[in-house]
Formats: C-alpha cells, sequence, structure tokens
C-alpha cells in the first residue's frame, strides 16, 4: 500500500468509471489521494459538478480515504503536493503523458505510473450522474471575485470539501471562511467532541492549500456570531451555502442591506449522503436519523471507539483488573452505561466516584469539615444544622474556577482513597 497517490482522469470520465477507479485506488494508496483532471474546460458549472461527482461518489466507495481535486487553476511553483505513486486508467493516456502531466504538478516526483484495471460491472452502490457534462445556466459568475462562506467544520468531510472547492472556484481575488468559535456549540450533538477552533481552521487551511488555493487569497476567521464580516462589510460578492443554510443567508443579506450594502449571490451546493446503509440508521438518535453526511453524525459514530490501544499485559493478567474509565458532562450517560456494563458480568465491578465523592464529606467527618473551613460555609453549605453540602452550591462555585476545583480535588480525593 502507498499512503498517498495522485490519480489523472480524464474530462469525459462517467460516475460508473469513477467509481470503479475509485475503488481499485482504494486498494492501493491508504491516506490521501489527489484527484487531477488536465485539460479539462475552465467553466465554473462544469467543476462545480465534477467536484459534487467526485466527492459523492469518493464518500460511498472510499470514505476513510482523504480524497482532494485539484483545482483547474492551480499553477504549482514547488512540489507542494507530494504522492508515492501515479494512477491512472491504461487506454486513456500515454505512459509520457502521464508522467509530463504528475511532473508539473510535482517535478520532484520519479517515474512509476500504475495503471488500474478496473470492472465496469454494475456497481453495487447507486450513483446517478451518468457523465460529467457542462450544466446549462442562465446565470453568470462572472462578477463574482470575492467569496464568502462559514460552517463549524468538525471532522472535516467530503459536504465541506464540495463548500470549499465550489468557494474557491469562484474566488478570484478573495476568499472569506468562517470557522464557528466553540463558544456557539454548545448546543450541537456531543459538543464536547467537537474539536478546537485551532484544530479545525488548520484543517481547513491544509484542505485549501492542498487543492491549490494560493495563501494570499484565502483567509480563515472565527465566527463569533451567525453572519461574520459579510454582515459589515461590502466587499463580498456571493456567499457559498448548503441548502439549509438559506434561510441564514436571507438574513445576512437583509443586514447587508439595512447596512447600505449589496445583497450577496447565494450559490447553493447540494448535500450529499452518508456511506452507511439504511438499516444502520436506526442507531442514531431520531434528529440524526436522516441520509445526510454531517459532522453530528461522524461525532456519533466515534462514540465507543478506542482512543489508544488496549493494554494486553494487562488484559492477559488474571491478577489485576482492567480499568475503564467514563468521563464527560452531567447527562451524558455516564450512569447509563456504567450499568448496562455492570449487567453484562459478575466479574464487572462499578467504583461509583460520584457517591464516594458525597460521602466522603457527608456531615460530621473531617472532609466535610475541611470543605466548610475552606470555602466557607456560608458558600457551599445549607444554613441549617448539620449544614450539610449543598452540590449545586459547590458545583457552581468549583467548576467556575480552575483554581478552586484544583482545592476541592485536593481535599476529597484522598478522603476516598483511604476507603480502599
Amino acid at each position: 500500500m502507498y499512503r498517498s497517490g495522485l490519480l489523472i482522469l480524464s474530462p469525459h470520465v462517467h460516475s460508473q468509471k469513477l467509481f470503479s477507479l475509485l475503488k481499485f485506488v482504494s486498494n492501493v494508496v491508504n491516506e490521501k489521494l489527489f484527484l487531477a483532471i488536465p485539460r479539462s474546460p475552465s467553466d465554473f458549472m462544469f467543476w462545480k459538478k465534477t467536484a459534487t461527482l467526485c466527492y459523492t461518489t469518493a464518500c460511498k466507495v472510499c470514505p476513510s480515504l482523504n480524497v482532494c481535486l485539484l483545482l483547474p487553476t492551480t499553477k504549482y511553483t514547488k512540489p507542494s503536493v507530494k504522492f508515492d505513486i501515479v494512477i491512472s486508467q491504461e487506454s486513456e493516456f500515454s505512459p509520457v503523458w502521464i508522467l509530463n502531466e504528475a511532473h508539473n504538478i510535482n517535478p520532484l516526483y520519479g517515474d512509476r505510473v500504475m495503471y488500474a484495471t478496473i470492472d465496469n460491472s454494475e456497481s453495487d452502490l447507486p450513483i446517478t450522474d451518468d457523465q460529467i457534462t457542462v450544466a446549462s445556466s442562465d446565470e453568470s459568475h462572472e462578477d463574482i471575485s470575492r467569496v464568502c462562506l462559514g460552517g463549524t467544520f468538525d471532522r472535516l468531510h467530503y459536504g465541506h470539501k464540495i463548500l470549499l472547492t465550489v468557494g474557491a472556484l469562484l474566488a478570484k481575488e478573495h476568499l472569506l471562511v468562517g470557522v464557528t468559535c466553540s463558544d456557539l456549540l454548545s448546543s450541537k450533538c456531543l459538543s464536547p467532541l467537537i474539536f478546537s477552533w485551532e484544530k479545525r481552521s488548520k484543517i481547513v487551511q491544509t484542505f485549501l492549500s492542498d487543492i491549490g488555493v494560493q495563501s494570499k487569497i484565502m483567509k480563515i476567521v472565527k465566527l463569533s456570531d451567525k453572519f461574520g464580516p459579510p454582515g459589515y462589510s461590502s466587499e463580498f460578492d456571493c456567499i457559498v451555502a448548503s441548502s439549509d443554510s438559506l434561510d441564514n443567508c436571507e438574513k445576512l443579506n437583509e443586514l447587508r442591506r439595512a447596512n447600505g450594502f449589496k445583497p450577496l449571490k447565494i450559490e447553493v451546493i447540494n448535500f450529499i449522503c452518508s456511506a452507511k446503509i439504511s438499516n444502520e440508521y436506526k442507531a442514531y438518535p431520531f434528529d440524526l436519523s436522516d441520509l445526510k453526511l454531517c459532522s453530528s453524525k461522524l461525532r456519533f459514530n466515534e462514540l465507543g471507539s478506542l482512543l489508544k490501544p488496549v493494554n494486553n499485559i494487562t488484559v492477559n493478567n488474571s491478577c489485576s483488573p482492567y480499568l475503564i474509565g467514563l468521563t464527560g458532562p452531567s447527562g451524558s450517560g455516564k450512569s447509563s452505561l456504567a450499568r448496562r456494563l455492570e449487567h453484562l458480568s459478575d466479574q464487572v465491578h462499578v467504583i461509583d466516584c460520584d457517591r464516594l465523592g458525597h460521602e466522603a464529606y457527608i456531615p460530621g467527618t473531617p472532609c466535610h469539615q475541611a470543605l466548610l473551613s475552606h470555602f466557607g460555609r456560608e458558600k457551599i453549605a445549607s444554613p441549617v444544622p448539620p449544614y450539610a453540602i449543598d452540590r449545586g452550591l459547590l458545583g457552581r462555585l468549583v467548576f467556575s474556577d480552575p483554581a478552586q476545583l484544583k482545592d476541592l480535588n485536593s481535599i476529597v480525593w484522598p478522603e476516598i482513597l483511604k476507603k480502599f
């Protein structure tokens, strides 16, 4: 297997051939795959449909592969796009022509070319586009040069890639990408699992650089409200958005009109479906049960996955227990999961640290007195004897101040350890 590859496609590739090529390549490349379509039309609608077809097919055929479609206007002055193998279909191009195109992208690449053997029989996944063709459109995109778009961009998926690619295709002078700040994401499904703003913005920047967007025209900003800079600056021509964001786009244009700015042209992209088969959707919560690919669904898929390799030494040591730690915010399901694990076998034992902590500072214990002395009885305890600790008051105090939380742990945990 190769870590990365370059697949050279014909401008006339149809969906079935693309399906077969990606299926072949997924057995050869295991991390990143660049797609190049040399000598193709420069028409925007051709490339919008091409990007949609390529990423939609990749989502169905090789969802775990990082596929990047290189922009048509890319001019590489240094070998920033690195790949270990070049792949094409034998009947499409000559070896000399293929290597010439590969060296245009990375002059340091060697001379190895692999030819794909593809199966043109009917695929087992439905693909509706028969062929990439130039879509007819009465709308002109010639007057668009400064483009904006935004989103959470958590766990960058193929829907995000279509959005970013369409924005990059339109942006002749400037591409502004707003990445939502973490403060606005608390209501999202499994929000504690959302990557930091820094990580999400870095992934977006890397993808845009990989497909050929020049750093001088792109800017990534933190979105701390629904509208961001386009609501307060006249410089933008167009916003790229998915169909479920149209209401917000219209509200943004209302704000721009109120500020005396020209409304933005709205370039809409369609949803792409998740790679999972339909009978697996029953595992998702109701609000994630549709077919749309989204970051929330990807976070949900990660539940139960190992964060680090299993310690086989502990597993094989019958004299030592295997420890599983359950963490998460209030209401995240720790107690329910603990009960489920406990009922699996009489060899499973649950240590409820919350309960042990509460028992450690019941009235009359040294820990109870230590907490009253440290934090103040009026701040954390019931006003009537025996001055039981009010967990609501205590929680509000320590969870708003990391230093106070550290003090609480230093008092309570030693008392818990005395029980073992």
